[in-house]
């Protein structure tokens, strides 16, 4: 069995799939006091007791993205690497998220070229004073250039802040994969800012799940529309901060069937329209966060429904119907209607997905491919580890991709693999 929960915040959806059919719906309210522990307790209760009670879940995914909340108590201390300091206010960063959460940037001296070479000495003793003048339980995020291709300066920054500072948390930039220091940086103060959300909602969704199935394992929805084990919701929650509408948009796929081709969402705000690709949303390697927050989160790409935007060559899209209006519509030809939460039902079918995102020195074909089946090796061993049958691991994408303008010997490589059935699996029958 198979439990997909959409927790918002003051309703909790829950779907359980097994034997290839949707064997359980609910809807909880979220009340004051007890809060979403109750309600989620309640809900494993409803979808545990039915016809498939004897079948413990193999899984329980969860979508959090609307519980995800920037901490207003925390702020964030920002380190910033580089040989010199910017000349000017335009070399700063944008974005009011970022700017909201972060109220001291520190220059450091040192950075790396794009080839990995040292500029500049880093300047630990700066770093020491830092750490010093701060109090204990600051959040930290580091930030240095050519960090992406060399992180030790960013890691000998951090050990400093760990063993003078008593941080509540460090964060490193470059394990935020853009080749832009700013949007790093940015990612990462926003990241700091969500993670005692983060933390406490682990907290709380693992208690339950150990009384009721001590067995499953837990994941969250991440933005791309895959699922990754929950544990890491504490640690970067700024990958499922975005998740609610990929969420859906597998849902809608598992509904349909489709694991190739565009799926139009209607939903009682309006219509979103998105693709699926190999059985998981097309996804773009940056979102936004307003008109100017760029940040580096993998994210389903989902577009308003406007008139002209569906173009003859892209076929005639899958029509599914969500909300209020969905009702009474399950014979309509025109379209499939949802009766069971679209995100619920999306984040119990999601497959478990996994990246490796980083910029490497390649100086031949032959150091290419080895560097690329070393890169798919790693990412099938991680998906087995977090429980994937073998034979279910696909790999959907590996690449190197060249930087424009910048050394040609250094590339960004980039491994996507999943595992997990593909939306057409799923399910035996569907509602048409």
């Amino acid at each position: 069995m198979r439990i997909g929960v959409r927790i918002a915040g003051d309703s909790l959806h829950g779907v359980a799939v097994a034997e290839r059919e949707i064997c359980g719906s609910v809807t909880e309210r979220v009340l004051p006091g007890p809060g979403i522990s109750a309600a989620f307790e309640r809900t494993l209760d409803s979808l545990l007791s039915g016809s498939h009670s004897e079948k413990l879940p193999v899984s329980i995914t969860f979508d959090v993205s609307r519980l995800l909340v920037p901490s207003e108590l925390e702020r964030v201390v920002a380190l910033r690497i580089a040989p010199r300091p910017p000349i000017d206010a335009a070399h700063e960063y944008a974005g009011e998220t970022a700017a909201r959460h972060c109220d001291k940037v520190e220059h450091i001296t040192g950075g790396f070229t794009k080839e990995g070479d040292e500029i500049a000495a880093l300047d630990l003793k700066q770093v020491r004073s830092i750490a010093l003048e701060e109090p204990p339980g600051r959040r930290y995020v580091v930030t240095g250039v050519g960090s992406s291709v060399n992180p030790v300066h960013e890691v000998e920054a951090s050990r400093v802040l760990f063993n003078e500072a008593k941080p509540a948390s460090v964060n490193h930039s470059h394990s935020y994969h853009n080749s832009s220091f700013a949007i790093r940086e940015r990612t990462a103060v926003i990241n700091s800012a969500l993670l005692s959300s983060g933390e406490r909602i682990v907290t709380s969704l693992a208690k339950v799940v150990a009384k009721h199935a001590p067995q499953a394992r837990l994941h969250v929805m991440t933005n791309d529309g895959g699922a990754v084990p929950l544990s890491a919701l504490a640690v970067k929650p700024v990958h499922s901060m975005l998740s609610t509408g990929a969420a859906e948009l597998v849902g809608a796929a598992v509904l349909a069937g489709v694991d190739d081709g565009w799926i139009v969402i209607e939903r009682d705000d309006g219509a979103v329209l998105g693709e699926m690709t190999g059985g998981t949303p097309t996804v773009t390697s940056r979102s936004r966060l307003g008109s100017a927050e760029l940040i580096a989160t993998r994210a389903a790409q989902l577009m308003p429904n406007r008139d002209g935007l569906i173009g003859d060559w892209m076929g005639v899209p899958t029509v599914v119907r969500t909300g209020a209006d969905s009702r009474g519509l399950a014979a309509d030809a025109s379209g499939i209607a949802a009766e069971v939460d679209l995100a619920a039902l999306g984040a119990a079918c999601a497959p478990v997905v996994e990246w490796l995102e980083r910029d490497v020195k390649i100086r031949s074909e032959a150091e290419k491919d080895q560097v690329l089946a070393a890169s798919e090796a790693k990412v099938r061993v991680r998906l087995v580890s977090n429980g994937v049958p073998p034979s279910l691991v696909r790999i959907l994408e590996a690449r190197v991709i060249g930087a424009s303008y910048e050394n040609s010997n250094t590339v960004a490589l980039r491994v996507r693999g999943v595992g997990g059935l593909l939306p057409s699996e799923m399910l035996a029958r569907r509602t048409s």
